[in-house]
């Protein structure tokens, strides 16, 4: 996938964004979450009043505001390709890491955001990764979604693993972002009706590729694919992973730690 497609300079990025209330199917998807959001928020309720897990909402997933204002609106300035780096939380920081390191040496004109969707985590990537442009990952909204658009303006979004967010990946596509599935995940489900089939059809076709992390997900998502949607099977990258530099004495310190334990016992 080429990352030297640009968007059409004579047509300004949020005109662009907003034709997204003129999709019919968007506008669709979002009647079908508004008439689901009393039983959503019935749940979330529940959850934090007998599970005891807090779902707070988050403002700035509504507002799309800038996370690194001044680095963000730096690096949009510049020439080169705009990719947006897509995860929920920790679990994917080090492997959006990974992706950023090796897209900034094979492309050096590449201009890379991370877009997080944990506050906890957004913190920690903006006291850890100073210079790093950071944003929210919206709302599954047209309101959030066709703002973060607007601001952001991605030529090329990348999706960790989750997928099933129809209105960020089909207003994105709307907009001229090719949407990629990285490290993805498909498990079977059976559906009563047609209309789930059509629903992850219409999901799929929003993506330009999807790499999933077996020949099993790969398998199980192929039926609902468009032939003009590349899939592939690539392996789990998380494995990938290089390991974290130790310093010599701390190495040796712990060696002899294990080493006087004996035959004893050791849970890690």
């Amino acid at each position: 996938m080429s990352l030297t497609k640009a968007h059409h300079p004579s047509k300004p990025f949020a005109d662009r964004a907003y034709r997204c209330w003129l999709d019919p199917s968007l506008l669709f998807w979002s009647l079908v979450l508004l008439l689901w959001s009393p039983f959503a928020l019935f749940h979330r309720v529940r959850r934090a009043l007998f599970r005891d897990k807090h779902d707070p909402f988050v403002k700035e997933r509504w507002t799309a505001e800038l996370q690194t204002p001044e680095t963000t609106r730096a690096l949009l300035a510049k020439n080169g390709p705009h990719v947006v780096l897509v995860g929920a939380s920790f679990g994917e920081i080090l492997i959006i890491d990974k992706i950023t390191k090796a897209l900034r040496g094979a492309r050096p004109e590449a201009k890379v955001t991370w877009a997080i969707r944990d506050p906890a985590t957004v913190e920690h990537v903006k006291k850890m990764h100073p210079g790093q442009s950071v944003v929210y990952w919206p709302y599954d909204w047209l309101t959030p979604v066709t703002r973060w658009i607007s601001r952001t303006r991605p030529d090329i979004v990348v999706m960790l693993e989750r997928f099933r967010f129809p209105i960020f990946v089909r207003a994105n596509k709307r907009c001229g972002a090719d949407v990629v599935l990285v490290n993805g995940r498909c498990q079977p489900r059976k559906f009563f009706f047609s209309t789930g089939r059509l629903y992850y059809k219409w999901l799929f076709a929003g993506f330009r590729a999807l790499f999933f992390q077996n020949e099993r997900y790969l398998e199980n998502a192929k039926p609902l694919l468009s032939p003009r949607t590349h899939a592939q099977a690539i392996g789990d990258i998380k494995f990938d992973l290089s390991h974290l530099p130790i310093d010599p004495e701390k190495a040796a310190a712990v060696d002899r730690w294990l080493a006087s334990l004996g035959d004893l016992p050791l849970l890690a």
